[in-house]
């Protein structure tokens, strides 16, 4: 019985598994084709980025978080959920750089169904990407057009 139990579980564990990604510079390079990140220094003094998943399937659940903390202090923390049909989903982050080594952005990716084909329902498990800014900041191109904020 209780090797019973402990199999359902680990069964049960499994299909509710998220797994954790952190994406840089480096992982974008070796597979293009999933997330796209573009940074840019521009002259309202932000480093603002775009960042564009890739989804492996037009029904997606999105979830990103964007947070800012001053030490121990947090000081934002938004989180941004979405349904997807789409075949990518595309963000927006500008970042002071002073503050770039307190700021966080990631993107949970899982997967959803319609329930009585009106409502859709988030799935457990998927993936948790976790943006390395500091990292693409250090790539970012400088923009000197000063009409493009």
């Amino acid at each position: 019985m209780a090797v019973m139990v402990l199999g359902m579980w680990m069964v049960n564990s499994a299909w509710a598994l998220t797994m954790r990604s952190v994406v840089t510079p480096e992982s974008v390079k070796q597979d293009p084709t999933q997330i796209e990140v573009r940074a840019e220094k521009r002259p309202d003094g932000l480093v603002h980025f775009t960042i564009t998943l890739h989804l492996k399937q037009k029904q997606a659940y999105l979830v990103a978080r964007t947070r800012v903390r001053d030490g121990e202090k947090t000081v934002l923390d938004s989180s941004t959920p979405s349904y997807v049909r789409e075949e990518s989903a595309t963000y927006h982050v500008a970042v002071a750089a002073d503050w770039m080594g307190d700021t966080t952005f990631d993107v949970f990716s899982g997967f959803f169904e319609m329930q009585d084909g009106k409502y859709p329902v988030p799935m457990v498990g998927g993936t948790e990407y976790e943006f390395d800014l500091g990292a693409f900041a250090k790539t970012a191109t400088e923009v000197k057009d000063p009409n493009r904020l």
